[in-house]
Order: structure tokens, then C-alpha cells, then sequence
């Protein structure tokens, strides 16, 4: 299986690992659109160049979704890397940000990289499984409100 299979035929995407083999090792592309299959089995994972899939079962696949339902608003990009390991790929954020937005009727979650996007949608070895909203963030101090200081002004 080296292609996935798009709404339209000539827009198929080459799994991450065929991808990473064309393009290289130090190659990398931004996420655009995670979704769970129809099945439910799979996180797909559609980037720019390629789609990578995550078993929805793993401990990996159940860290990364409960992580990516949280993905609303202005947050960092996230990037799909070479990661040497059972994956061969990794996620992580990116430098810029984006809008995202999800939609947990349909399980999918967007952001404006992707053509469909609309604002308003309602094993752990990889670092991937530690992502955080903080991470995502692009100012730390206003994504974790803690770090405020309450002086009972206004």
C-alpha cells in the first residue's frame, strides 16, 4: 500500500514512509488535516506531500487524538518529520500558526492549510505523544493562564 486513496482520484498521496524514501531524511511537511477513518481504526494524518497513519488502538494513537480534539483556534502549525523507529515519522510544532478547527461530529480536525477549512467546527515512543496545547501556543503566557498573577484590579 503506497498511496492513499483522496475524495478525487488524481489527488492521491503517498504514505509518509514511501514519501520520506523520495524526499529524504531531512525532509519535512506541514499537517493540514487529522481525521479517524471510517472504521475508526486509524488516525490519518493528511500533510501537505503525504498522509501518515496511526493506529487509533496504540497507546501512541489514544495520546495523539485526545491531543488533537483540544486543536481550536490560533496555534502553532504541526510538521511531520523522519523519525528513525517503528513509525518512521514524528510530529511536532511547527514555527508559524494557523486557525484550526474541529469538528468532533464528523472526527475531523482542520486547520487553513487545508482547502475544506471553515472556522467554527466544534506506544508513546514518539515525541508526538507528549504534545501539549503549550507547545502549540505562540505566546507561553497566554496559553497557560497559571503563570498570570492576580492582583484583585482590574
Amino acid at each position: 500500500m503506497g498511496l492513499i486513496n483522496q475524495e478525487d482520484a488524481n489527488d492521491q498521496k503517498p504514505l509518509a514512509a514511501k514519501w520520506f524514501k523520495s524526499a529524504g531524511k531531512n525532509a519535512v511537511t506541514r499537517v493540514t488535516k487529522i481525521k479517524l477513518s471510517s472504521s475508526g481504526d486509524w488516525i490519518i494524518i493528511e500533510c501537505e506531500h503525504c498522509v501518515a497513519l496511526l493506529s487509533a488502538a496504540s497507546k501512541a494513537g489514544k495520546s495523539f487524538w485526545a491531543f488533537a480534539i483540544q486543536l481550536e483556534g490560533t496555534l502553532k502549525v504541526l510538521v511531520l518529520s523522519y523519525q528513525k523507529g517503528k513509525l518512521g515519522w514524528d510530529l511536532n510544532p511547527g514555527e508559524e500558526t494557523t486557525e484550526w478547527s474541529v469538528d468532533l461530529d464528523d472526527e475531523v480536525i482542520l486547520n487553513d492549510l487545508h482547502d475544506d477549512f471553515s472556522v467554527g467546527g466544534s506506544n508513546g515512543s514518539g515525541t508526538f505523544t507528549l504534545l501539549t496545547l503549550e507547545h502549540m501556543a505562540a505566546s507561553p503566557a497566554a496559553s497557560n493562564p497559571s503563570t498570570r498573577k492576580r492582583t484583585g484590579t482590574k
